[in-house]
């Protein structure tokens, strides 16, 4: 099932994913999501309607190439250092 991003789940959109997940006819079965979707399904009044079903996301991991790491990294810390008022910020780079 696929939903536009930043979207707002409702009731009646988890109970499509509900009788959607229960129309497969298939003993061993999941529903998987974003992370960032599932922080959307905890909202309480849906949550309860999920909590019994095997509800699995795929966690978000940012990473950057070592050139653009860097230049990030040098991108921030100069804004910091000229917003801030404080020359001493340390890089932090790993």
């Amino acid at each position: 099932m696929k939903y536009p991003d930043h979207h707002n789940y409702s009731e009646k959109d988890v109970s499509k994913i509900i009788e959607t997940f229960e129309k497969i006819v298939r003993k061993n079965k999941i529903i998987v999501t974003t992370e960032k979707d599932a922080m959307r399904l905890i909202q309480p009044g849906i949550v309860n309607h999920l909590i019994s079903l095997p509800v699995f996301y795929i966690p978000i991991r940012t990473e950057f190439h070592k050139q653009d790491k860097t230049e990030y990294n040098k991108y921030i810390l100069d804004y910091v250092r000229k917003n801030s008022g404080n020359d001493k910020v340390h890089s932090t780079e790993n």
